[in-house]
């Protein structure tokens, strides 16, 4: 029947976070409140029922869900049916007529036609061939043991008579000339020795006794460049006061840290309110019927008082 809110049980309810599908919003309330067999039926602050995932547009944060399992509500819920179930719809299955086997001749006459295999490769008749006898060989006729001729190798490669070679004796070697070479090579033309003349030793000299005149009296480059300078004594700072003073107050000025990184407030986690409905875990039977009928009372009289308005 007609109803205009499903009053849910605020005992029993249940924040969750925002559910980010219908898929998930129906695992938390299946979780949560399914006790039955019975399909969970969700209504948008019990007033709309949340049927497909465009109306999760329409929950907001700290919005109120209320679950029921009856069918009276809205629409009837259609039984679940699986994407499979949906997507192949089993049809009737028509029963085929049965087909009488053809009676087949007995009797086969012969295939009259011509088959383009026929056309293609046609028969023709193989002839009979008589076996065929080896000639005999012309050169066998009065063969005899002798020699018939000369062979091609004989006749290309005629045979030489070889003369041994006569025995070389050795002979007693070169003779060296005992004379000295008087000539020049590039390398004494080019590298000439010359004579190395001793260098004459130094004798040690004898020291002087040199007598000490006094002390130092010259300049150095040090001395003139670095000058020792007197260094005056500073004498020890005696503890002041102070013009500062410090103030134990709290600070009321604005640092660079504040000015830079404002605060901001800061939002709280995104959630929903899940209720049953009233009776589903606290009223039973009679209470929930006249509790309904009070609820579609109500709104009937406040759809009439605003009639005559």
């Amino acid at each position: 029947g007609s109803f205009s809110t499903i009053p849910g049980n605020r005992d029993a309810r249940v924040t969750v976070p925002m559910p980010r599908s219908l898929n998930e919003l129906q695992s938390v309330t299946n979780k949560h409140f399914a006790r039955s067999a019975k399909p969970v039926r969700m209504f948008h602050h019990g007033k709309t029922e949340i049927k497909t995932p465009q109306q999760m547009a329409n929950v907001k944060a700290n919005d109120l869900v209320v679950v029921t399992t009856d069918s009276e509500y809205g629409e009837k819920a259609k039984p679940t049916v699986s994407t499979h179930q949906a997507h192949y719809v089993p049809h009737a299955m028509e029963a085929r007529p049965s087909t009488s086997r053809r009676e087949v001749a007995r009797e086969s006459l012969p295939f009259e036609g011509k088959s383009s295999y026929h056309q293609d490769f046609v028969h023709h008749p193989s002839q009979v061939t008589k076996p065929v006898k080896a000639p005999k060989a012309a050169w066998d006729l009065g063969r005899t043991d002798e020699k018939t001729g000369r062979s091609i190798y004989a006749s290309h490669f005629p045979w030489h008579e070889v003369t041994p070679r006569s025995k070389v004796k050795r002979s007693e070697g070169l003779h060296t000339a005992q004379a000295a070479f008087e000539g020049e090579s590039s390398y004494k033309m080019d590298y000439v020795k010359h004579k190395v003349e001793q260098r004459p030793r130094s004798a040690p000299q004898a020291k002087k006794n040199i007598e000490m005149s006094g002390p130092f009296q010259g300049s150095t480059t040090y001395a003139t460049d670095f000058k020792t300078m007197p260094a005056e004594r500073t004498r020890p700072a005696q503890k002041t006061d102070g013009t500062l003073k410090t103030d134990t107050g709290p600070f009321q000025g604005s640092s660079e840290y504040q000015r830079e990184y404002l605060k901001h407030k800061t939002e709280g986690p995104v959630i929903i309110h899940i209720e049953p409905e009233l009776g589903v875990g606290g009223l039973r039977g009679r209470n929930v019927q006249a509790l309904r009928q009070a609820v579609v009372a109500v709104g009937a009289e406040g759809k009439g008082s605003g009639a005559d308005r």
